[in-house]
């Protein structure tokens, strides 16, 4: 038994005494609705946003849809199975490089399974069953071969883009969103007037729909390529349509050269361009008919 602290009970006397099981402190509810004022987002005749549309440093490409079981969305954040985003960071090959990340939310079963492919390392994927860990995993990487000493901690997240307001927004606006059950909603108005920093949106620009493309449309990509050397080799403009509005290669309509018009020479007789008999009557028959049968008596008198 341990000696008794002047002032202290016995239990508080044992050295094990702050490591005993104590109850557990239930969790806060700390996330409460709010407003927030957005950009106007750009939408298609239907009302649906413009994909790929980019948001500040991140370009969505696809939204997902909203999966109702549970580990899918918590009280902050929904994670929509499907959805698709693009963002820079720092390599973890080439510390003087930047790289273009993909990343994704699957479907793992009983649960998200957080997806992110490096544009330089495609073969490599991260897949971890949080945000927080499958980026954590690159920060740390990209960290060392820097021999930075800063904190490999990061908000998953937000380096998804889920946290961004524009991007809730238009989670919040997907079938199902509003049926989930622990999610708190937030309000946002677009087009309200902003204070202070605000990420832009925009559509994507056609050339980043290379760096925004889905994986799965590399092979378009590279005969998009291809399509643009053969333009420089001929000299013809440039073509700043995305693949999926282009014609296949091979099947590109033709452009005639501009034609020059001559003047006939004096010994030349002036020949009229032959153009197609339309809408002729019998009249006009006979009368021909009776031109080309008196040519012949004409001559024949001279």
């Amino acid at each position: 038994m341990y000696p008794a602290f002047p002032g202290r009970t016995t239990q508080e006397s044992d050295p094990a005494y702050p490591y005993q099981n104590k109850p557990k402190r239930l969790k806060a509810h700390t996330v409460t609705s709010k407003v927030s004022n957005i950009p106007v987002v750009p939408r298609d005749k239907h009302g649906q946003p413009m994909l790929p549309l980019n948001v500040g440093i991140m370009t969505v490409i696809s939204l997902g849809e909203v999966c109702m079981r549970e580990h899918f969305h918590t009280e902050r954040y929904i994670f929509p199975v499907g959805y698709e985003v693009t963002r820079r960071y720092m390599s973890t090959v080439d510390p003087n490089v930047e790289s273009v990340y993909h990343c994704t939310i699957l479907d793992g079963g009983d649960g998200p399974k957080f997806q992110i492919i490096a544009n330089d390392v495609p073969d490599k994927p991260v897949i971890a069953g949080t945000a927080t860990g499958a980026w954590s995993s690159i920060v740390r990487q990209a960290n060392n071969i820097r021999s930075r000493q800063h904190s490999n901690s990061v908000s998953g997240p937000d380096f998804f883009g889920l946290g961004q307001n524009t991007i809730k927004h238009l989670i919040q606006q997907l079938p199902n969103a509003d049926k989930l059950r622990d999610y708190v909603w937030q309000k946002f108005i677009e087009g309200g007037p902003l204070g202070g920093r605000h990420a832009a949106v925009i559509p994507a620009l056609p050339e980043e729909y290379e760096t925004s493309a889905p994986l799965s449309a590399l092979k378009r990509q590279t005969m998009h390529k291809e399509r643009q050397q053969e333009q420089a080799a001929s000299g013809a403009p440039k073509n700043h349509y995305p693949e999926h509005l282009m014609p296949p290669i091979g099947h590109a309509p033709s452009v005639s050269p501009p034609s020059v018009e001559t003047q006939p020479s004096p010994a030349q007789p002036l020949v009229a361009e032959a153009q197609p008999l339309t809408n002729i009557t019998l009249a006009d028959l006979l009368t021909l008919s009776g031109m080309v049968a008196s040519q012949p008596e004409s001559e024949s008198s001279a």
